[in-house]
Parts: C-alpha cells; structure tokens; sequence
C-alpha cells in the first residue's frame, strides 16, 4: 500500500466504528452496500475490508 492509499489511524477507527454500528443495526445488505459505495477511494477500501471481515456474504 502506498501513502496515498493508507489511512490515519484516527480515519480506521472512525470508519470502523460506523460500519460495525450499520452492522449491528441490521441494515438491509443493499443499504449497506449503497452506504459503502458512496466512500470515496481509502475509505470505501477501509469499510469493504471491515464489514467483510465482520459478514463476508454481505458485500459483493
């Protein structure tokens, strides 16, 4: 990964904490993948990775 797609720490965690709160809420998967998809760049690559790693069926 280079620097222009790496991510404060403060960033992850941020992106982190909302995805797992989206997950716990139980949103439907297209609303979650919709709330993805409008991340830009490193931060659609944070919340992909972290929902996958919490629901790997969810996103696709």
């Amino acid at each position: 990964m280079n620097s222009k797609q790496t991510v404060s720490r403060e960033e992850y965690r941020r992106l982190d904490n909302r995805v797992t709160c989206i997950l716990q809420q139980r949103w439907p998967a297209n609303s979650t993948n919709q709330w993805v998809g409008m991340l830009q760049d490193k931060q659609n690559t944070v919340a992909c990775a972290t929902a996958s790693a919490h629901r790997p069926s969810l996103l696709y």
